[in-house]
């Protein structure tokens, strides 16, 4: 799972061509997270990783004109979790 995390200006259709940007690369998006703020919007995306370069996407999205910054976290599963016998 990769955690994305933008600043994006607050134009009309920014929110859509950022999301476009991400689905158009093959990434699933599992949940998304805005807040607005000052410039237009803070996002947390969580993307399924899918076992695509994380950092090839960071740098498309960060060319985007809305876009003012751009962060990636690739988040680790913990892995299954061990149960005792019942």
């Amino acid at each position: 799972m990769l955690e994305l995390s933008l600043a994006i200006r607050d134009v009309e259709g920014g929110l859509l061509r950022v999301l476009g940007a991400i689905e158009r690369r093959g990434f699933r998006l599992a949940a998304v997270n805005t807040r607005t703020a000052p410039h237009g919007l803070d996002l947390d995306l969580s993307i399924e990783a899918d076992g695509r370069p994380a950092e090839v996407l960071l740098r498309q999205v960060a060319r985007l004109h809305e876009v003012m910054r751009a962060s990636i976290d690739v988040v680790r599963s913990r892995g299954p979790v061990a149960r005792a016998p019942t």
